[in-house]
This record gives C-alpha cells, sequence and structure tokens, in this order.
C-alpha cells in the first residue's frame, strides 16, 4: 500500500511539473483604432469635462453615440474575452488633428492651439484610457503619429511646433495617475523604466508582465520644430537615437542580465522592417530600416522576440533576416499566449454586421453617420515561436505567414484569367495586392496567357499601396510585346511629394525602356528598339540606401537577358512615396497615363536588388521549351541557392545546389545530363534533375451543386511510372484506416446525390513512395427557399408566398397589397405571381442567405411587363437604413444588374426582353476578397448568356429578404415564377438543369459549337450531325471573294 501512495505521489508531481511548465499567460494588441469619438458634455463613466465649444461648434451633436460607444466596447469585450493581462496599443486611438482653428473653437474658445490640445486630449485620452482599462488589468500604449497631430510636421508650421503638447497630453492620461506620478516607474535591474533628461521620458517607458518585459517606444523623433529630419515628414521622423536610444540599450542590458525575464517585447508605431502591406495609409517607416541601430540595439539582446507596429492599417509578419527577432504589424487585434520558452501569436480580424438603424455624431469638424455593430471576429494568422531548442523554430499561417523580405513579393502570371482579381503568387498576397482588372483582357503569353492592354485598360491593387516604398532596395521584371514607340507605362506606383523623386514607373519611351519619376527620367543606355512586336524580357534593379546607391544613376536594367546602365548622371535621389499610392500594371502612378499598347506576362516585383545572374536566368529559364519556369518556379531555385543546401522540387525536378558550373551568371547549362544555372561568378548555381518521387501538380477542388449534378474529382501528378492512384471516402474531414474505396484512376466522377455527400482524398503510390491529396469536400447545395407562387395550398395561405424547402426554417414570404395570379412560365409550373408598384411583392423575413456559407445562388423565371423608366427591383435585401444587395433592372438599357445601389455592380449579358419569359439567375460569393457574382439569363431566341465580374455587397444583412421588390425601392413590374435560392454558388450545368427541370427545355449554348451550322429547319440545332456536313458539301467550293474575278485565280 505505502508503495502504491508513493507511486500515485509520484505521477501527481511530475502532472503537476509538467502542467505548470505548460502554463501560459495572454496579452491582446489592438493597432491603430481610429475612432474620432468622444462626449462632449460631459455626462460619461470616465468622469471627462465637457468640451467647451460643445453645442455651438459641433452643430449641436455629441461627440458620440449610444451605437458607437457600443461597437467600441464590443471591440474591447472580444478582446478582454481572452483574460490578459495586459493590453498594448501600438498607436493612433483616432485622427487628433487638434491644431485647427475648428478644434480650438470646439475645446478652447479664444484660446490657444496649446490649450485646445490639452483640453482634447483630456476628453478624447481620459474616455479611451477608460474604455480599455474599465475592462482590462493594465493598458500600455505607444505614440502613433496621429498622437502627435498627425503628419507631416513641415517645418515651419504650427504643428510642429506642437509636438511635446500633444506628447505631454498622451501621457499624462494614459502613463500617469491622477496625482501626476508615472504608472510604470518600476526600474528594470538598476536601469530606469523611462529614459528621464530626455523629451521622451514620459512616452516612452519598460514594464515587467510576470515573465515578460514590455518596452514602448516613442519612436517619434523631434530635435527642433525648426529642423527638418526627414525630406517628407518634415522635423519629425521615425527614429531612437542618442540618450534615448543609450536608455533602451541599458534596458535591454539590464533584460539580457535578468534571470526572471524570459521575454522581450517592444512597441513601437511604424514599422522597421521592409516591405510591408499596406491600406489607406501615409506608410511611414523608421528610417533606415533594419540597418537602423535601434533595430541593432534589439538584435543585440538574445531574449527580444516581437517588434510590435502599426501605422499601415493591415498586417504582416516578418523575420529579422539575421536574429530571430519578429516584427508584427497587425490589424484587428493580436493574442498572445505566453509560455515559459513558447510565444504562440494569433491575429483575429474585426467583422461589423449592421445595427439596423443610424446615429449621427459630430466627428472632424463634421456630421458622422454610424449604422454597425460588432459582430464576431473571425482568426486568419497565427505563428507559434518555440525557443525550447538551440534555435527558434517558426510555425507561421494564414496572413501572419511570414514575409519574404528580400524576396517575390509580387508575381501576376495572367493564368488566372477567369478569376475576378488577378492572382498574385508573391508573398504579399492576392487578398491586398491581387490584380484588378480594368479593361485589360487576355491573349497568348510567353508562357500560358498573357494580359492585354489597349487604351486605358490597365491593372490595378485595389487595395495595397506601394510596395517598396523611400529608397529601398526593389527589381521589377516582366515580359512584353508591343509594336508602339509611344511613352508608355510597363508598371509604376509611388507619389507626388514636392523635392524628391516619388514615383517609379518603370516604362519605354520610343521602344527604349527607362524609368521615370515625378521630374527626372533615363532610359537604358544602349538598350536595343523593343518597339517590334516580339517578346522579350525586362527588367529593372535598384540597389538603394543599403548600398548607398540610391540615385538614378545607380538604376540598372536588363533586356533579354542583357545588362544596360542608366543613360544619366543625375544625382537626384529616388525616394518613393507610399501615402495611399496603388501598384498599376500597364499604367503609371497615381492612375495616370501613359497606357501600355501591347501584351504583358510574368509582371513581378522583389523586395531587393537580384544579381545579375539572377536576372539573366528569368530570361533563360523561361525561354527554355525543357523548363518554361516563370518567376515563381525561379523563385524557388534562388531560395535554395541562397541557402546554400537542401533541395527543392520543381515541376517534376529536384533542384539541389551546385558548383564548378561552366558559363556566365545566368546562363542555362547542361551539367551531368541535367539542367542547371549558373547564378554567379564562382560557377556556382543549381541543377535540376527528374525526380522519381511524386509531385502532386494540381490538387481536386471542393464541389457542390444539386441533386444529380455529376462531379468530377482529379489529381495532377509526375514522378516514376507506374503512379497508382486510389480514391477514399469519409465521412469527416480526417484521414481514416476505415475510409471507402471510391475509385483508381487519376479522375473520378460522381453523380451528386445524399449517399455520396461527404470528403474525398487520393492516395497516389510509386516505387519511390507515396503522397496524399488535400482533402476536398463534396456536398449538395442546400435549397434555403422555394417558393412556387402556384395559387394553390402548397403555394399561397391567402397571405404569403409559401415556402416548400425542406432546409431549416420555413421561410414564407409576407405578400403586400393582394396577390395575383397568371399562367406560369410553362405548363409545369402552374401559375405565376404578377407583381406591380403596389401589389403582389412580399417579404420572406430578415434572414441572410450568406449567413452560412457566405455564397448563394438564387434561379427564378421572370416575365417583364415593360420599362416604365425607372428602376424596378426584382429581389434583394434594401430598407431605409441601408442594403446588402440588390437585383434591379437599370431602365435606360433595360439591364439587370447585381450589387449595391452605390457600388460595383455585375450587369447582365444582354438586356431583358419585355413580355418574354426568361429564365434568369445570380451568384454571390462573398468569401473572396472582393464579393464575386454571376448573372445567367435564357431565352428561348438566343439561349445561354453569362456574365461575371466583381460586385458589392452593403451591411445591412439584417433588412427583409425581398420577393418581387425591396423596401424603400420601385418594384418589379410583371410576373415571376418558381423562385428559388441555394447556399452556395452553383455553376452552369447546375442552373441549367434547374431550367431543364423546370420546363423539360434543353438550353443551347451559342458560343459553344464551331461547326453547328444546320439542323433539321435549316437553323444550327446545337448538335453537329449529318445536317451540318450535308450544309458543308453543299457549299463546298463556293467561293464569295470580291471582285468576283478573283474566285477564278
Amino acid at each position: 500500500m505505502k508503495k502504491t501512495y508513493g507511486f500515485i505521489i509520484t505521477i501527481l508531481a511530475l502532472c503537476s511539473f509538467a502542467m505548470a511548465a505548460e502554463s501560459s499567460w495572454t496579452f491582446v494588441g489592438w493597432a491603430d483604432p481610429h475612432y474620432e469619438a468622444a462626449d462632449l458634455t460631459g455626462n460619461n463613466p470616465a468622469g471627462t469635462p465637457a468640451a467647451e465649444g460643445y453645442p455651438d461648434a459641433t452643430q449641436g451633436y455629441n461627440g458620440t453615440s449610444d451605437l458607437v460607444e457600443q461597437h467600441i466596447a464590443d471591440r474591447i469585450s472580444q478582446m478582454a474575452d481572452h483574460n490578459p493581462e495586459a493590453v498594448l496599443i501600438p498607436g493612433d486611438l483616432a485622427s487628433y488633428r487638434f491644431d485647427s482653428d475648428w478644434a480650438k473653437a470646439a475645446f478652447a474658445p479664444g484660446g490657444t492651439y496649446e490649450e485646445t490640445i490639452q483640453n482634447a486630449a483630456d476628453i478624447y485620452n481620459g474616455q479611451w484610457y477608460y474604455r480599455f482599462a474599465s475592462q482590462m488589468p493594465l493598458v500600455l500604449i505607444a505614440v502613433g503619429d496621429h498622437e502627435i497631430g498627425d503628419n507631416n510636421w513641415n517645418v515651419g508650421q504650427p504643428i510642429s511646433y506642437l509636438v511635446d503638447d500633444f506628447r505631454l497630453s498622451l501621457a499624462q492620461t494614459f502613463n500617469m495617475d491622477a496625482t501626476g506620478n508615472f504608472r510604470f516607474d518600476d526600474p528594470i535591474g538598476s536601469v530606469s523604466s523611462r529614459p528621464l533628461g530626455t523629451p521622451y521620458e514620459n512616452t516612452s517607458y519598460a514594464k515587467q508582465v510576470r515573465n515578460a518585459l514590455f518596452i514602448s517606444v516613442d519612436v517619434f523623433r523631434q530635435d527642433s520644430p525648426e529642423k527638418q529630419l526627414n525630406v517628407i515628414s518634415g522635423s519629425v521622423t521615425a527614429d531612437v537615437s542618442g540618450s534615448h536610444l543609450t536608455w533602451l540599450e541599458n534596458v535591454l542590458d539590464a533584460a539580457e542580465n535578468e534571470s526572471s525575464i524570459d521575454h522581450v517585447f517592444v512597441l513601437g508605431h511604424t514599422p522597421v522592417l521592409e516591405p510591408v502591406r499596406k491600406w489607406v495609409s501615409s506608410g511611414m517607416m523608421f528610417d533606415e530600416r533594419g540597418d537602423s541601430d535601434f533595430w541593432s540595439a534589439l538584435r543585440r539582446c538574445s531574449k527580444v522576440r516581437a517588434y510590435f507596429a502599426g501605422e499601415v492599417h493591415t498586417e504582416t509578419a516578418s523575420k529579422d533576416t539575421e536574429s530571430d527577432i519578429l516584427q508584427i504589424v497587425h490589424k484587428g487585434y493580436l493574442k498572445a499566449d505566453v509560455y515559459e520558452d513558447k510565444v504562440e501569436f494569433t491575429n483575429y480580424r474585426f467583422q461589423n454586421t449592421s445595427a439596423g438603424y443610424t446615429e449621427k455624431y459630430w466627428s472632424k469638424n463634421a456630421v458622422k453617420s454610424w449604422n454597425k455593430k460588432a459582430a464576431p471576429e473571425i482568426m486568419n494568422g497565427s505563428i507559434i515561436a518555440d525557443y525550447s531548442g538551440s534555435k527558434a523554430s517558426f510555425t507561421a499561417s494564414g496572413i501572419l505567414e511570414l514575409m519574404d523580405q528580400k524576396g517575390l513579393l509580387v508575381h501576376y502570371s495572367f493564368d488566372d484569367e477567369l478569376e475576378p482579381k488577378i492572382t498574385n503568387h508573391g508573398s504579399m498576397k492576392t487578398e491586398m495586392y491581387g490584380g484588378v482588372k480594368q479593361g485589360v483582357s487576355f491573349g497568348s503569353g510567353i508562357m500560358g496567357t498573357a494580359g492585354v492592354f489597349n487604351s486605358d485598360a490597365h491593372l490595378t491593387t485595389k487595395k495595397g499601396i506601394a510596395p517598396v516604398t523611400g529608397s529601398e532596395p526593389r527589381t521589377v521584371s516582366a515580359w512584353i510585346k508591343t509594336a508602339s514607340s509611344d511613352h508608355m507605362t510597363i508598371g509604376g506606383w509611388g507619389g507626388a511629394k514636392g523635392g524628391i523623386q516619388g514615383k517609379f514607373n518603370f516604362d519605354l519611351n520610343n521602344g527604349k525602356i527607362g524609368l521615370s519619376a515625378e521630374n527626372t527620367q533615363t532610359r537604358a543606355a544602349g538598350s536595343p528598339d523593343l518597339a517590334d512586336g516580339k517578346w522579350h524580357h525586362v527588367a529593372a534593379a535598384f540597389p538603394g540606401r543599403p548600398e548607398g546607391k540610391d540615385k538614378f544613376k545607380d538604376l540598372i536594367f536588363y533586356v533579354d537577358g542583357q545588362k544596360y546602365p542608366a543613360a544619366t548622371n543625375s544625382e537626384d535621389i529616388l525616394m518613393t512615396s507610399g501615402s495611399v499610392n496603388n501598384l498599376y500594371v500597364g499604367k503609371a502612378a497615381r492612375d495616370h497615363g501613359p497606357y501600355f499598347e501591347g501584351s504583358i506576362d510574368e509582371f513581378a516585383i522583389w523586395g531587393s536588388k537580384l544579381s545579375d545572374g539572377k536576372i539573366e536566368s528569368l530570361f533563360a529559364g523561361a525561354e527554355s521549351e525543357t523548363l518554361g519556369y516563370n518567376a515563381s518556379d525561379m523563385e524557388k531555385l534562388f531560395d535554395l541557392f541562397n541557402q546554400k543546401s537542401g533541395s527543392v522540387f520543381v515541376k517534376g525536378r529536384r533542384w539541389q545546389c551546385a558548383s564548378g558550373l561552366s558559363g556566365s551568371p545566368g546562363d542555362l547549362v547542361t551539367h551531368n545530363s541535367e539542367p542547371a544555372f549558373v547564378l554567379d561568378q564562382q560557377g556556382n548555381g543549381v541543377v535540376g534533375e527528374i525526380t522519381d518521387m511524386i509531385t502532386i501538380l494540381q490538387q481536386p477542388e471542393d464541389a457542390a451543386g444539386i441533386d444529380g449534378k455529376e462531379i468530377t474529382l482529379s489529381v495532377s501528378a509526375v514522378g516514376a511510372e507506374p503512379i497508382e492512384y486510389q480514391w477514399y471516402y469519409s465521412q469527416d474531414s480526417a484521414r481514416s484506416e476505415d475510409d471507402q474505396q471510391a475509385g483508381s484512376e487519376s479522375t473520378i466522377e460522381l453523380a451528386l446525390s445524399q449517399q455520396n455527400e461527404g470528403f474525398y482524398y487520393c492516395k497516389l503510390q510509386n516505387p519511390e513512395g507515396s503522397a496524399y491529396t488535400d482533402i476536398v469536400s463534396v456536398r449538395l447545395a442546400n435549397k434555403m427557399a422555394h417558393w412556387t407562387l402556384d395559387n394553390d395550398s402548397s403555394g399561397f395561405d391567402g397571405s404569403s408566398y409559401l415556402d416548400i424547402s425542406s432546409y431549416g426554417e420555413k421561410r414564407d414570404a409576407v405578400v403586400e397589397g393582394s396577390a395575383d395570379f397568371a399562367d406560369g412560365a410553362c405548363a409545369q409550373l402552374g401559375q405565376s405571381a404578377f407583381i406591380q408598384k403596389n401589389d403582389g411583392y412580399a417579404y420572406a423575413g430578415p434572414w441572410n442567405p450568406l449567413e452560412t456559407t457566405g455564397k448563394m445562388t438564387m434561379t427564378m423565371w421572370l416575365k417583364w411587363k415593360e420599362n416604365l423608366g425607372n428602376w424596378q427591383v426584382v429581389t434583394g435585401k434594401k430598407d431605409s437604413d441601408g442594403e446588402l444587395y440588390r437585383l434591379s433592372i437599370k431602365p435606360d438599357e433595360s439591364l439587370l444588374n447585381l450589387g449595391k445601389s452605390s457600388g460595383a455592380k455585375v450587369f447582365a449579358p444582354g438586356p431583358l426582353p419585355e413580355g418574354e419569359w426568361v429564365f434568369v439567375a445570380f451568384t454571390l460569393d462573398s468569401t473572396a476578397a472582393d464579393p464575386v457574382g454571376s448573372i445567367y439569363m435564357i431565352t428561348e431566341d438566343e439561349g445561354l448568356k453569362t456574365s461575371y465580374s466583381e460586385t458589392s455587397l452593403g451591411v445591412k444583412t439584417d433588412a427583409d429578404f425581398g420577393v418581387g421588390s425591396v423596401r424603400a425601392s420601385s418594384s418589379f413590374n410583371g410576373w415571376l415564377d418558381d423562385v428559388r435560392v441555394y447556399d452556395d454558388v452553383l455553376d452552369q450545368n447546375s442552373i441549367t438543369t434547374i431550367y431543364y427541370q423546370s420546363c423539360g427545355k434543353p438550353v443551347c449554348n451559342p458560343d459553344s459549337l464551331l461547326f453547328d451550322t444546320s439542323g433539321p429547319n435549316g437553323e444550327p440545332d446545337c448538335i453537329v450531325n449529318l445536317y451540318d456536313y450535308a450544309s458543308l458539301c453543299l457549299s463546298w467550293l463556293d467561293c464569295s471573294l470580291l471582285p468576283s474575278e478573283a474566285c477564278s485565280n
């Protein structure tokens, strides 16, 4: 018995030790809240005073509303639900442009700017602090540019003289208690927690929490209001130097020697490491980037884990190239779970939904409207940083996948022409830096397809701005084909800023490549004339600030693997402005011409100056018939070469580092009978051999559709033959030994039904090993609603159109006015409902068809009575407070269109006829970075027509679902029949199947058959058979050349 008790006690002790070792605590961070909202009446829980100019100077409105306050409180509650021990705020709570006369009128009538800043800060900062402190145990803030008046701080302007007033006003609320004592005064070892005697003594500080040290750094250096430190931002720049830097170094040294500190986290406002994704931002960055003394100080402390920043309004995670420090620039909020030797970072993106009503409030000298409430947040990225070994390891996913700072940032291959947004295969990702087509069409490219540009056609990033800014290094590369000698832009970004060359436009003029900036341009000296209608590879490389080569004369150009210097001795510094300036392809920066005339393929941007060998290998790799490698393929080889070890698989070849290669840098040579790239002067490079292992080239994809839809699942792979394929069916999304076999070819076909709904994957086997595909979902699209619109017991109960679908709750549609019925679209469908100005349309409650999957399809038969000259709404979700979407008819062109009233829309492929039954379907996909939609129309005369593009969605998710109209809009004028709603995007085959099942009529796709010229009635019948052969024979050797004599030649 004693032994038994002893054993139990030992086990409990070990378990307790293991649990203690794995115990963690949490902190959260919210960068750039940007809510300019505060109570101005003096009646608020924070106890802040009333604004002296309220209500006269605020147009009678308070500076916030109940709805705004609830929205902010809910945001903070979402963070507080994680039970954090601290919240980190890397700056920019609000706009804070209090150096203005309107602010003086509101907060210090008749007073000074200094008084205005203090009075306004007492209100705004006081209420912001209360919002956080009422739900969080510890609030740690870093100064943002808005906390000191918002950039820029031009020398001689009032704002430049008010920076210290702004600083103090923030510190008095967040960093000092009511008696004026500093909140974070505990020393770190023997070092003061703040840089006493410097302008930053109240806004930079260190605070230990458990086993972590937090250091908040005021990165906004100002030596004098009359001294310019930065050509763009004026008397203020992002830098830590002098006594401020010495204090930071001393704190870091103390942390290094303090056994109770395992981790150091630093927060400041501006990012240090570039590139970072940017959106609607000035894009202010730290001076000297990763070469700054500030970053060098962080590198010297082995316990520094992460630097947190904001400013750019989106997320980027990077790992320092010379240490294990992470830079995490976040949006929404960040959660960190801290262990003894591990930190887990998770990013959450805030979501909104419509509040169903609107409230007004005063903000920044204008009356604003607010109609949103907080919705549940979504997790969109994570990093697990493990410090338990001799070397740190990182596992990153989603939006926090680590950015390759010197690698491929943007790559448009143009091989995804069916997608609404051109995929960005670079590390800046498609969500922010995907290419939005503006009139661009597609044609044959150097590899696959290319973008065809003419007139004002171009490509732009709808959200992401300026991929590389300042004088940082970069390389831009593309394949082009043009016959024009006009001045044309290949790609550009940046903006105008007095005194600097703020634009970076890679272009051609008279057939010569070069670069144009704000007031200066240069060509490639000795470059050939490229206006010959042939494909050419072109590139521009800029060494930039780190190499001391940041001038126009330092540019290097390449054409078809040949290097050319810049034809200029200009000392002008290239300093690309990042302020709210998108990237353009086929058009110059700032949405200006000149446009490109011709084709562009393989447009790519790197965050470094690629070596001559790498740039020249881009040409050789694409030209090779054996390889045909694009920029993303070559980037894998560049990474391998940089690592100097390992291997990488690209299109069936295993590539490894090699030495002793013959040839010049950039050459594609043969080495031991295999292709190899020479990448430096010493004959080092990479060699690729055909691999016997299985490499999956194309994965199967999720599929959904209606009952009976033919589903095809396929996989494409290379490797040693024979490759055996075995598909499996599973009822959940994990592989198991009990999974059923479902086919043994590379492709399987299924007739979709309830019996075969589930998950599928394929195991591939060859003599060298095995591989598994992704697990994909195959499911029936759920019919969420189905109104037959028949005047019988199953279709109408005297007041509502009845929903006969069996999925979820019944969604009967309550009729407005009186109901009237007529013959339906065909005999099988029975009757239809007549919709007019005050009668017949109906509302099915506030349900949102996009709520469950983010996707929907709606099908219906409609017959338009007449065009009354006004917009007519067929269906949608809209009321007087807002909308989600609507399908309406544009009167001047009789076109159906899908989207919200004031946003992008999908327009039908042709006008809607009057007095004729038309089958209409539309789809919406809100899961894409930008919503996309399509409209299908089937008429008896013209068959099937389809249109597809980006569209827009509002936020009014709880507006009533309208059938025949929406609230606060004009109704449809005509007849509707057999209206259905599904919870997925149905494809063309499923939609035409619904059409066929409705009335028993097949539909002809008029563009599908090239040789369909005749039929039983002498007209094309969508079948190529003997009728078409006979038509060909009857016209054999006929000639219609003019003049007729030409036929006898």
